[in-house]
């Protein structure tokens, strides 16, 4: 039989972006939850996870003048760490290791954007919350790191 169960994802946001002014946060993160959709800067949305992946998006756009090394590490808290399996794609390239391990890093040239993917899968038919938080890093920058969170099956887990 078929396990389909109800996935309440919420993205909030965790760490405050910089406020525009003299010194604007150097990069732009927006979500989207499907790959046709439209790029937002902060939703709910209700998604059903079952036997495959439903995945999720964050589009990243250097705003600065300059090139920026940048590093991408997944964060995760709550009751379900192990309730889901994810898998993070830079295009089709795998960077799950690096992102849920020491970080992956690239360059980021000037006015470039870069789309990162989440994989998501419930490992069995009753998960537990969990937050899963994409923290970029931009070395130097005080105002960052620039983290978005999701709430998967809970609306507070997140904080």
């Amino acid at each position: 039989m078929r396990r389909i169960l109800a996935v309440l994802i919420v993205l909030g946001l965790v760490a405050p972006m910089a406020a525009a002014g003299p010194n604007p946060a150097p990069i732009d993160i927006d979500f989207k939850k499907k790959p046709g959709g439209k790029w937002i800067e902060f939703t709910s949305v209700t998604k059903r996870v079952g036997e495959t992946y439903k995945s999720v998006y964050w589009r990243v756009r250097n705003r600065d003048t300059g090139d920026h090394d940048i590093s991408l590490t997944e964060y995760k808290s709550g009751d379900g760490i192990v309730d889901y399996r994810i898998r993070w794609f830079k295009g089709g390239k795998r960077i799950t290791e690096k992102v849920q391990g020491s970080g992956y890093e690239f360059v980021f040239a000037s006015d470039e954007t870069r789309t990162f993917e989440a994989r998501i899968k419930a490992k069995d038919a009753n998960p537990r919350p969990l937050c899963l938080v994409p923290r970029f890093e931009v070395p130097g920058d005080p105002a960052g790191p620039y983290s978005y969170g999701l709430y998967v099956n809970s609306s507070t887990v997140c904080g």
